[in-house]
C-alpha cells in the first residue's frame, strides 16, 4: 500500500503544469575531469568529522545516459560522508511557492547490505529539512531494501536529527539510476515538521514509476523557527557503494 498525502497532491496538481518548467540544474557535474574531489566542485563542502572521510570523486562518464556523476567511496574512519551543495542564488522561499528538488541515484555493483545514502534539502545547518533514504538492510540484494522518508517528526539541528518512516513496498534494485522528485510548499509561519511533501521516484533506466505521491513530513527546530528557506541539499553515503548526478531545484 503506498502512503498518499492527499492534501498535497490537490495542490500538485494545480501547479503541475509549472513544477516541471522552470527547474534550474544546480550542479551536473558537467566539465569536471574525472577523478575530481566532490568538495574541490564549486559550490560543493565536505562536512565530515575526520578529513580522511573527504574521499568522494566525480566521475566524468558511465553515469545515466553516460554522463557525469559524484560516486561515495566507504570512509576510513567513519560510517558516513556528509556534502553540502549550497543553493546559493538557487535557494528556495515562501515567495517562490511550490517548489522541487530533484536527483538520480544509483548503488553500485557491490554489496548493497547495511548501505545507506540520504539526500536533504533543508536550511543551512540543517535546522529544517526534508529527506528521502535508500536502506539496503541487512543483506546483499533488493528483497529487504527499502525507502524511508522523514515523518514530521525529529529536532533537526544537523541534519541527523531525523524522524524516519518506512514506505512499504519500496524494495529498490542496486544498479539502477531513480530520479528522485519532492515537491514541497515553504511555510512563513510554524516550525519544520510543518513543511508536507510529495516524493515520487522514477525509474530513469526502465523508464517507470517506482513510487508515487508518497507523504514526506519535515523535520525542524521546535523553538519556533518556521522552514522558510531552503539553503542546502545535503547528501549523506554510509559505507560508500552510492553514487548521485543532477541537481536540479525550481518551481
Amino acid at each position: 500500500m503506498k502512503i498518499k498525502n492527499t492534501s498535497l497532491c490537490a495542490l500538485l496538481a494545480i501547479g503541475a503544469s509549472s513544477s516541471h518548467a522552470a527547474l534550474t540544474v544546480v550542479d551536473n557535474f558537467a566539465g569536471q575531469s574525472d577523478g575530481t574531489a566532490l568538495s574541490d566542485v564549486p559550490a560543493w563542502l565536505f562536512v565530515g568529522n575526520n578529513s580522511g572521510d573527504d574521499n568522494a570523486i566525480v566521475n566524468a562518464s558511465g553515469g545515466f545516459e553516460n554522463g557525469p556523476y559524484a560516486s561515495y567511496s566507504n570512509p576510513p574512519n567513519a560510517n558516513n560522508t556528509p556534502y553540502n551543495l549550497v543553493l546559493g542564488s538557487n535557494s528556495l522561499t515562501v515567495a517562490d511557492g511550490l517548489v522541487e528538488l530533484k536527483t538520480n541515484v544509483r548503488f553500485g555493483s557491490g554489496t548493497d547490505a547495511f548501505r545507506t545514502i540520504t539526500l536533504a534539502i533543508g536550511e543551512s545547518g540543517g535546522k529544517n529539512g526534508l529527506a528521502v533514504r535508500f536502506n539496503g538492510g541487512t543483506s546483499d540484494g533488493s528483497p529487504d531494501n527499502f525507502i524511508q522518508v522523514t515523518n514530521g517528526t525529529g529536532s533537526g539541528g544537523n541534519f541527523q536529527s531525523l524522524g524516519l518512516a518506512n514506505v512499504a513496498d519500496s524494495a529498490w534494485s542496486k544498479e539502477t539510476w531513480y530520479e528522485i522528485s519532492l515537491q514541497f510548499q515553504l511555510l512563513s509561519t510554524g516550525i519544520g515538521q510543518d513543511v508536507t511533501a510529495s516524493l515520487s521516484i522514477y525509474d530513469l533506466d526502465n523508464e517507470t514509476y517506482f513510487l508515487e505521491d508518497i507523504a514526506v513530513g519535515g523535520f525542524g527546530n521546535a523553538s519556533g523557527d518556521p522552514f522558510d528557506t531552503a539553503q542546502v541539499i545535503q547528501t549523506r553515503a554510509q559505507l560508500g557503494n552510492s553514487e548521485t548526478s543532477d541537481y536540479r531545484v525550481g518551481t
